[in-house]
């Protein structure tokens, strides 16, 4: 919900300084939309575990190979010449992150 609203008021707000249209399509990414789809595949049908399985190990993957290339795009000298609000945002946004899921999982009682 919260990426749909961003790309919705992203592309009224181009409409408005831009002559050239701006469709939703362009905006909104669409791997949010195959996410959702495999969600309902998975609940709506049994697959076998053995799918499943092979199916986990290679998002984990794919996880693993995203975080490693948003990583190795990360240009360090232009994020600290920015200055330290950003790097403040992200340690909190970081700290926030972790003592949510910490907190869940304490509660769940998973850890």
């Amino acid at each position: 919900p919260i990426t749909l609203f961003l790309a919705c008021y992203k592309t009224g707000k181009e409409k408005k300084t831009s002559e050239r249209s701006i469709s939703i399509g362009k905006v909104f990414p669409s791997f949010v939309l195959f996410f959702l789809l495999a969600s309902i595949i998975t609940t709506v049908f049994p697959i076998p575990a053995g799918i499943t399985g092979s199916l986990k190990d290679l998002s984990k993957l794919f996880i693993i190979l995203a975080m490693g290339a948003i990583g190795t795009n990360t240009d360090l000298i232009k994020l600290i010449r920015t200055g330290k609000k950003p790097l403040l945002l992200g340690f909190c946004c970081w700290l926030g992150i972790s003592v949510v899921s910490l907190v869940l999982q304490v509660i769940l009682g998973i850890w």
